[in-house]
């Protein structure tokens, strides 16, 4: 058996469809029918674990080696977090939630935030939602592209996303040697460009570890027609969404 085979089994036998199962494995409807297909997909060690949740361990270890998805699966899914740095990101990501919590409780409607995984939030505003993703990795702005560029493919992938932003810490014990320090001023992904296509807003957020709070921003896509997550260009939402942008702007000054 494939790997696409035991997930359509796995779906068909629970009478699910596909689209419900991408709610489970935390990818789009396309993905799960790549997967089902054994088409090549982009895989990601989030993805890689919800699959082996949903199938169990033993169960994938059985499928057939050359199954295609099923090596970087095994590859992602062994590569588990020391105990040491699942507690760092558990309080980094109480943390984050705190401040933006704190944050979107002054708009006209307030923002619901949830903790997703170990590394990641999703903030809920009626039907726009925004996933934060928490990074920890010490290194220059061209390292973290990749990271940055991986964290917008796995947002693609997720159903009616309207902004993406990768969390970098600052200061703390994870902040980086002097001789690799990150600025917390704004610009260093601001460059980018081959993202303006994208249907979903993208940007930097910094989170000072010490003052527990966000304290810049890099935009580096950003829609205000309905796309992304504040609407300030839709005549029915532009006042409540000018509101809570200010807010959220003003917020990390």
């Amino acid at each position: 058996m494939t790997l696409g085979e035991a997930i359509r089994y796995y779906r068909e036998e629970n009478s699910i469809s596909q689209a419900s199962l991408a709610q489970k494995l935390h990818t789009s409807q396309m993905g799960v029918s790549r997967l089902e297909a054994n088409q090549d997909i982009r895989m990601t060690k989030a993805l890689a674990e919800s699959i082996v949740g949903l199938l169990g361990e033993n169960q994938v270890y059985a499928i057939d080696d050359e199954s295609k998805n099923l090596a970087q699966v095994k590859k992602l899914f062994k590569m588990p977090y020391e105990e040491k740095t699942v507690a760092n990101y558990r309080q980094i990501q109480k943390e984050c939630a705190a401040a933006l919590t704190a944050v979107t409780r002054s708009w006209s409607r307030e923002a619901v935030v949830q903790r997703q995984g170990i590394e990641s939030l999703e903030c809920a505003n009626d039907e726009k939602r925004w996933y934060l993703d928490i990074c920890l990795n010490r290194g220059s702005d061209s390292v973290l592209r990749p990271r940055l560029a991986e964290g917008i493919g796995l947002a693609a992938m997720k159903p009616s996303i309207n902004k993406y932003s990768m969390i970098r810490c600052v200061g703390g014990a994870t902040e980086p040697e002097p001789s690799e320090a990150v600025t917390t001023e704004p610009g260093p992904f601001g460059a980018i460009n081959c993202w303006d296509n994208l249907n979903f807003d993208v940007s930097i957020l910094y989170f000072d570890l010490q003052k527990k709070k966000f304290i810049a921003e890099d935009d580096i896509c950003v829609h205000y027609d309905g796309r992304g997550f504040f609407d300030l260009a839709v005549p029915d939402r532009a006042e409540a969404a000018a509101t809570a942008y200010s807010r959220w702007k003003t917020s990390m000054k």
